[in-house]
């Protein structure tokens, strides 16, 4: 669905892991929580040691979702 996720600041979807930001193309009127769930649908997080928040934002709309060790999300 998605271009190809960038660091730089290219495109109207943006992605924040705490660390890291990320940037994407999607089509208007898309919600922050597909943005989220392309985005994790790719995301390698395997080597995480412990809990942090991803976070997605479109057009002011934001969604969020929590990272456990080992790259588990927890809803």
């Amino acid at each position: 669905m998605a271009n190809r996720w960038n660091q730089v600041k290219d495109g109207n979807a943006h992605v924040s892991d705490g660390a890291e930001g990320f940037w994407a193309t999607f089509p208007a009127g898309t919600s922050a929580q597909t943005v989220l769930d392309e985005y994790m649908s790719t995301a390698d997080y395997s080597a995480a040691t412990a809990k942090f928040s991803v976070t997605a934002e479109i057009e002011g709309n934001t969604a969020s979702c929590t990272v456990g060790p080992g790259g588990e999300v927890v809803r």
